[in-house]
């Protein structure tokens, strides 16, 4: 991928999480009171984990709910949305569920 590419995609990011942050009940206010658990020693790592793997988990059952009430996995928007949803949790939370391409 070539740097303007990169710098496009950062750009893109950098703008969504800006308007994102403005907001006192969305995702970087949510992450936020997560990791400040972490950092004040609430909670510690394998619990920060863990909220991530619990998202992960609420996103498969409604993945299994949709498939169940007739929604296709190849071309369901709302289990397209989970997919995504869970793409985001692992990366915000280092699960590695990811694997990579080669």
């Amino acid at each position: 991928m070539s740097d303007e590419n990169v710098g496009r995609l950062a750009d893109q990011m950098r703008q969504a999480l800006h308007t994102c942050s403005v907001h006192t009940g969305g995702p970087l206010a949510a992450y936020e009171r997560c990791t400040a658990a972490l950092d004040q020693g609430r909670i510690d790592s394998q619990q920060f984990q863990e909220i991530g793997h619990r998202l992960v988990a609420i996103s498969q059952e409604r993945m299994h709910a949709y498939a169940s009430q007739g929604e296709h996995p190849d071309n369901s928007p709302k289990i397209r949305r989970e997919e995504r949803l869970i793409g985001f949790v692992d990366a915000l939370f280092a699960l590695g569920l990811r694997k990579k391409k080669s």
